[in-house]
């Protein structure tokens, strides 16, 4: 079917119909999706036969697509009559899951798009840095070269998503580990900069932490962790699950597990085969059954692999 073309007043205004052989449209759809709104798009459609406006927010199929000035112009082919939802023909030019334009990825002038937790953000595009590296700045950013090359090991796995409790918290769990070791387990003075492991959190939250930890090697590359079961000490409870977590400094490798046991069990053991021959800093904690809570970890010691 061969449709006569529209135009299109600028976004905002309705469509302004110059068409004479309206029977042509009968039983059609004409939707006009305005570029500029946000969040849900309202939509208007006209029906021809009877010239009835409507505003609705939802177009199910396109089949003809029209772009005149700022606006979107789409004919659906003719409705069934027993099934207004059954549409007989579909051409899809475009798709976008976050408003007509989609959601934006890349540099576009002076704003860069990208994806953060699932939400598409905007923000201002990155400049040159001209600033004189103070040496403030150099300190600072030696501080983040540390701390990166242990976070580094954990990467892509969601570790600190978990270990680490939000409590409401938007943010990260490596943002939230970052600021946890910037703040407590960062040593030395630059360029001498190095992590106190015995201050280094891998998991943190409000659940009693482990009592009497203790960890020794045994054969085949097993760690065996033990600790006392202090369940029922404020909102410990025996379901409790074990963290272990043990870390390769020179490497900077790890082998960690969220599921190493229960707090009842009083043990649990890790396989460190991997990191053979390398001294590595062990760490233990608990996660609850719902993974809401977690509590801080505590350092148990530093062994041979």
């Amino acid at each position: 079917m061969q449709h006569e073309k529209y135009e299109a007043e600028p976004a905002g205004r309705r469509l302004r119909q110059n068409y004479q052989q309206a029977h042509l449209f009968d039983n059609c759809s004409i939707i006009v999706r305005y570029f500029f709104d946000s969040c849900s798009i309202v939509v208007r459609y006209i029906l021809s036969n009877n010239y009835r406006r409507s505003n609705v927010y939802v177009a199910k199929k396109i089949a003809d697509c029209y772009l005149f000035g700022c606006c979107l112009l789409c004919i659906l082919q003719p409705h069934n009559n027993q099934n207004n939802n059954c549409i007989t023909k579909t051409i899809i030019m475009a798709s976008g899951n976050h408003g007509v334009i989609g959601a934006l990825t890349g540099r576009v002038g002076p704003v860069t798009g990208y994806w953060r937790r699932n939400k598409n953000i905007l923000r201002k595009s990155k400049s040159i840095v001209k600033d004189k590296a103070t040496p403030g700045r150099l300190a600072q950013r030696e501080k983040l070269r540390v701390c990166n090359l242990f976070t580094t090991a954990f990467t892509g796995k969601g570790f600190f998503d978990t270990s680490f409790s939000a409590y409401g918290q938007t943010n990260s769990g490596y943002n939230r580990v970052t600021s946890v070791i910037l703040s407590q387990a960062i040593t030395g003075v630059y360029p001498d900069t190095q992590l106190n492991y015995q201050q280094v959190l891998i998991s943190k939250g409000l659940l009693p932490a482990a009592q009497g930890a203790k960890v020794v090697k045994k054969a085949n590359n097993i760690l065996q962790f033990t600790f006392t079961d202090n369940s029922g000490i404020g909102i410990a409870s025996p379901d409790d699950s074990i963290i272990l977590v043990a870390y390769a400094p020179d490497v900077h490798q790890a082998i960690f597990t969220l599921h190493a046991g229960f707090r009842k069990d009083k043990k649990a053991s890790l396989n460190v085969a991997l990191l053979k021959g390398h001294a590595v800093e062990t760490w233990i904690g608990f996660l609850s059954a719902d993974q809401q809570d977690a509590s801080d970890s505590v350092w148990v010691g530093r062994v041979a692999a």
